[in-house]
């Protein structure tokens, strides 16, 4: 398996290689005084199924601003990028992408590594870019073409114990993450989380009162369908990335709650959510500052973005969201029927949505 730094590299080596070989440069230049008559928007992510969600919603925001014709008279038009290639090529065929289609700013990916290998894209090529990554690495520069909609994995470990622990310096928790150089990484911003509310991290499930569940959901569903007896009687603590239906289908022991950051009022499919939001974000910052994509990465660093599905309120200097961090908690029975939004309420799944209002997505 390859790490983000390999990843990283050989994305950008083919995006130079795509430079330095044709006119991708030029073509890509984009001065603030150009003017589109289409606005087109680009989705990079490379897992099928989760860019389906994102598109459905990204393609509603697009119908109802075309319909209402709010962006100036400019045609809104989502472009997805086709099967992804191999990773060594997939920064090459971004670029070829964007330069092709003329994009000014792209949506995706979630994936960490991905996100990564978009980002240099992006930003090579001067294109605002929205990511659904918690990787609090890709804002850290303070790229000025980068903007996360999500809330990095620190700031959301440190809500949902905030959330299920009410004297967490007292507590224990067992801390779950992918392995390799992505888990380390998680790893660290959850033993961070845990230092500074003082809750001892364990790595035994022997006696812990939290489990900070921090995998893809296909891993946390087998995690907890294999997962000790000992579970029952802990709370489960997700990540964002759990709100999933392959994970929520069989969320957890009848007598074990699983408790999940939700983005807004957790009354929509959070794929389709981010990505009504984020194509919302890059029309409006356009129809009040420009369609060049220069005026869109100033309209997103500056607007007040206001979107109810995602939570999405606005971004800040470092392009991170704001926004607050609700919470769902869900009880089921293993192999029930999946609830499909996580404020569904069943014989077998029992939601409760609450604010946490000390759990901003900004420090």
């Amino acid at each position: 398996m390859c790490s983000v730094e390999q990843i990283s590299m050989t994305g950008a080596a083919c995006l130079l290689a795509v430079m330095t070989g044709g006119s991708a440069m030029g073509q890509a230049s984009d001065s603030p005084v150009v003017a589109r008559d289409t606005l087109r928007i680009g989705l990079f992510e490379p897992e099928e199924s989760w860019a389906d969600c994102i598109q459905s919603g990204a393609l509603l925001a697009q119908s109802e601003w075309n319909g209402r014709g709010e962006a100036g008279g400019v045609v809104v038009e989502l472009v997805r990028l086709p099967k992804t290639a191999a990773w060594r090529d997939a920064g090459a065929q971004l670029a070829r992408f964007i330069v092709e289609r003329d994009l000014c700013a792209v949506i995706g990916p979630s994936e960490s590594a991905a996100a990564h290998v978009a980002v240099q894209v992006a930003t090579r090529l001067r294109v605002p870019i929205i990511t659904f990554s918690s990787d609090s690495a890709l804002t850290a520069a303070k790229a000025p073409w980068i903007f996360s909609a999500v809330p990095s994995d620190l700031e959301q470990a440190r809500a949902l114990l905030r959330q299920a622990l009410p004297q967490p310096e007292a507590a224990r928790a067992l801390l779950v993450t992918p392995p390799g150089r992505k888990g380390r990484a998680r790893l660290a911003a959850l033993r961070k989380a845990c230092a500074e509310l003082g809750v001892r991290a364990e790595e035994s499930y022997a006696g812990q009162d939290a489990v900070l569940l921090w995998l893809d959901a296909a891993e946390a569903k087998a995690y907890l369908q294999a997962a000790p007896r000992a579970l029952a009687s802990s709370c489960v603590l997700g990540s964002l990335r759990l709100q999933r239906r392959e994970l929520l289908e069989s969320a957890a022991d009848g007598t074990t709650p699983l408790i999940l950051p939700v983005l807004g009022d957790g009354s929509h499919e959070l794929g389709a959510a981010l990505g009504y939001d984020a194509l919302q974000a890059i029309v409006r910052a356009a129809e009040q500052v420009g369609t060049s994509r220069d005026s869109i990465r100033a309209g997103l660093a500056r607007l007040p973005i206001r979107a109810r599905r995602s939570g999405l309120e606005r971004f800040d200097a470092n392009g991170s969201r704001v926004g607050r961090i609700a919470f769902s908690l869900i009880r089921s029975t293993m192999g029930s029927t999946p609830p499909p939004t996580s404020d569904v309420r069943g014989e077998h799944c029992e939601t409760r949505n609450a604010p946490a209002a000390e759990a901003l997505c900004a420090e």
